[in-house]
């Protein structure tokens, strides 16, 4: 069981999420894959002067996460989010990463996915 850290930042001179995960992997929202294990704790955090003003949600593109325990994951600050796996999870959701800009909101939507 390990943490698993995505840091969130914009993509210079736009409004466009750019992420880097604790495994190495980094990129935009779209096509981008966090890989963790049962029982890992996933922290979504804004980078220091990212220019995003908070991190207003992590929700199931579909409604419901599958991988996540109780109501997970949960808001800790306007700067971070936090869930824990489950440790009879398999597969892979995606998800949007709600964010604001001053007073406006915006959405992405990266995937993690579960280690077999």
């Amino acid at each position: 069981m390990a943490n698993v850290v995505i840091t969130i930042s914009l993509k210079p001179g736009t409004t466009s999420l750019y992420l880097t995960d604790s495994n190495g992997k980094q990129g935009e929202p779209e096509g981008f894959k966090t890989y963790a294990g049962r029982g890992d704790l996933i922290i979504w955090q804004l980078a220091p002067d990212s220019g995003i003003d908070a991190l207003t949600g992590i929700q199931a593109k579909d409604g419901n996460f599958d991988i996540f325990r109780n109501s997970d994951p949960k808001c800790n600050s306007n700067v971070s989010w936090s869930g824990k796996i489950k440790d009879d999870a398999a597969g892979a959701d995606k998800y949007n990463i709600n964010y604001q800009i001053g007073t406006d909101a915006y959405s992405e939507d990266p995937e993690i996915i579960i280690k077999p």
